[in-house]
């Protein structure tokens, strides 16, 4: 009992001294985690981020470097798809004009022969020397009785297959290039050039008929009476084409105008 007695009388004292220590324990945690944020937190937190942000610019610059490459590879494309649609278009153009023109006079049949009846033989011969005809057809010529009538038939002929050739040309170039120009503008050609060659047979398998169109029905007529609007209008469809980012700005000028 002694010994419980003196170790009751001690009891107060240990108590107070473990509520002490404790408290002094809990305030100093309490300063720890009050400090952590503003110290030691900070810096952890701090090189955390930094890092994580750097992980994150890095990720992105890729993608952005990925984009700019995918950007830079349609640029160059879409330029390259630019500068060929204009030399197809270009190419495609010439070829048909040229068809154009010699179908044209093709469907005329007019031609201008000298009145040999008046010339003496030395200007015959010197007319059907300086001509262009090949060497056979300036032979027929020799050879005619009726060199006025020969001389209309080797004429005309020789519009046939000028305009054969040339619509031949015009379909070449047409069937090469197609592929870089619109679906629409080269089925235009296509048509455009399908007509040309109506006349063109037309007048091979009339070629009896050569001095006039008088009495000719089909193709000849049709074409006769709607060249120009077939010409102008395929001349409109290529020249929007090729100048296309000038007529927006131009339709938005001429809007803001009327608006005024």
């Amino acid at each position: 009992m002694t010994g419980w007695g003196e170790f009751s009388l001690w009891l107060p004292q240990v108590a107070t001294w473990v509520l002490q220590t404790t408290l002094a324990a809990l305030l100093a945690a309490a300063s720890f985690i009050t400090l952590l944020p503003t110290k030691f937190g900070e810096r952890y937190l701090g090189f955390h981020f930094d890092r994580k942000l750097a992980e994150l610019k890095d990720g992105h610059a890729q993608e952005i470097e990925k984009l700019r490459e995918q950007l830079a590879h349609l640029g160059d494309r879409g330029k390259r798809s630019n500068e060929m649609e204009f030399a197809a278009i270009k190419l495609v153009w010439e070829g048909f004009v040229e068809a154009y023109l010699a179908t044209t006079t093709c469907a005329l049949g007019h031609v201008e022969p000298p009145d040999f009846a008046r010339m003496s033989e030395a200007e015959t011969e010197a007319f059907i020397s300086e001509s262009d005809f090949p060497d056979r057809e300036k032979d027929r010529l020799r050879r005619a009785i009726d060199k006025h009538t020969e001389y209309v038939a080797i004429v005309n002929w020789r519009q046939i297959t000028r305009a054969g050739r040339e619509q031949h040309q015009a379909r070449l170039l047409l069937r090469k290039q197609r592929i870089f120009m619109p679906k629409e503008l080269s089925d235009q050609f296509m048509e455009a050039i399908n007509k040309l060659g109506a006349v063109f047979v037309q007048r091979k398998m009339g070629s009896q008929r050569l001095g006039s169109t008088d009495g000719f029905g089909g193709p000849i007529p049709e074409f006769l009476n709607s060249h120009d609007e077939m010409f102008e209008r395929l001349a409109m469809l290529s020249n929007s084409r090729l100048f296309r980012d000038e007529i927006l700005p131009n339709l938005q000028f001429q809007r803001g105008k009327g608006r005024k």
